[in-house]
């Protein structure tokens, strides 16, 4: 009894040590298998990052290989442990202490590479949800996509059957088809923002198509209405060209050629102009006839944009000969009114005394001059009065540019 007590005393600090190494074995086994499993699921979102958004990824990249090359370190460190400690045998107490002193620091440095790649999942969460938020969305959006088509396909299909053809369903059903392929090709291809774009972008032209397809009777209503409105348009400014010979000859008659020069090619203009329009009228009616509305939509345009630039025309000829008119009425009165506004910007000159630039003085003489020569040229026997009133609207706009430079004020 004595002798096998005194053998188990003898062994127990090598038991004792050996049980150690053991539990620190079996600990830091654990937490290999949980780092190995961390590192390989944070790698497959990085990966996966890195194929949906290589943009996102690029900047992600850097900060996760040097995250695991650190990791790849405390792996290999660990597993050289067991490779030179076999705590499944006898070993001394000596090697027992040296193997648990290994397989803790083992463990530490495991435990530090999964605390640092916790807090690289922690500081990218942001990037990663959103990617797979994306992906789960995109798994939908191609199931929403491919019930959108289906839905814009039919109603075009209704619609040619009631012998209201919707070419413009069917163009804008081309797009969406288009952005499909690019839905069914992914992410790999295209990248996950250009991606969920398209995804977007087929419901929404789908949808688009099959409004288009289901209110084409509607829309051919609305083109007749517009080419009813443009023939009217068109007829009334031709009535108001017809007009314009009378009102050249009476410009001619009362006032110089130079009051009226830079007009007299407007009624050739408005010609142009009106038979543009006409020739798009035409084409639109032409469309209108095929049914394919959204080209007849882009001609009563062009013709809108044509007489907009005819009757412009037409009105430069009739608000001269108003304008000047008026002026031979009270050729004066446009004198007083600049004389007014620059006396005024005089009195606020000497109001603002020593807190103003003395330069505005000359500037504000000169313009009196110029009301003086305009003044002067009304003596004339034949005189320009359209040339007048620019000079006399010139010298109110510099004495306005005065007043807010003098005001500290800058003029838009």
């Amino acid at each position: 009894m004595t002798v096998q007590g005194t053998a188990r005393w003898w062994r127990r600090g090598r038991d004792e040590a050996q049980a150690r190494a053991r539990a620190a074995a079996g600990s830091a086994a654990s937490v290999f298998v949980a780092v190995d499993g961390l590192q390989r699921s944070t790698e497959l979102q990085v990966d996966s990052l890195v194929a949906l958004d290589p943009a996102a990824g690029a900047r992600v990249g850097p900060d996760w290989q040097a995250l695991r090359a650190d990791t790849d370190a405390a792996l290999a460190a660990y597993l050289k442990v067991p490779a030179e400690f076999d705590i499944e045998t006898d070993l001394s107490e000596r090697d027992a202490r040296l193997a648990e002193a290994a397989f803790r620091h083992a463990e530490e440095t495991l435990q530090r590479a999964a605390t640092a790649m916790r807090d690289f999942t922690a500081r990218h969460a942001a990037v990663f949800s959103h990617v797979e938020a994306a992906v789960t969305r995109l798994g939908a959006a191609g199931r929403e996509a491919d019930a959108a088509l289906s839905a814009a396909r039919a109603a075009i299909e209704a619609a040619e059957r009631a012998g209201t053809p919707a070419f413009e369903a069917a163009e804008v059903l081309s797009a969406a088809e288009r952005a499909r392929a690019i839905v069914a090709e992914g992410p790999a291809v295209h990248g996950l923002r250009a991606t969920v774009a398209a995804a977007d972008g087929v419901l929404a032209e789908a949808a688009r198509a099959r409004s288009l397809a289901e209110t084409v009777r509607e829309q051919g209503e609305e083109v007749r209405r517009s080419l009813a409105s443009v023939h009217t348009r068109a007829d009334a400014v031709a009535t108001r060209r017809e007009r314009l010979p009378a009102t050249l000859s009476a410009l001619r008659r009362e006032f110089v050629a130079a009051a009226y020069a830079d007009v007299e090619g407007s009624p050739a203009e408005a010609d142009r102009l009106l038979s543009a329009a006409r020739e798009r009228i035409a084409a639109a009616e032409r469309e209108s006839t095929r049914q394919h509305w959204p080209s007849a939509r882009a001609e009563v345009a062009a013709a809108r944009e044509a007489l907009d630039a005819a009757s412009h025309a037409v009105d430069a000829v009739t608000r001269r000969l108003a304008a000047l008119e008026e002026l031979k009425r009270d050729p004066r009165e446009p004198v007083r009114r600049t004389r007014f506004a620059v006396r005024e910007a005089q009195r606020l000159f000497v109001f603002l005394g020593q807190n103003v630039d003395r330069k505005y003085a000359p500037q504000l003489d000169s313009l009196v001059r110029r009301i003086g020569a305009a003044e002067e040229a009304l003596e004339a026997p034949h005189p320009d009065y359209w040339r007048v009133d620019r000079d006399l609207a010139r010298i109110r706009d510099e004495t306005a540019a005065v007043v807010s430079a003098m005001r500290g004020v800058p003029r838009s």
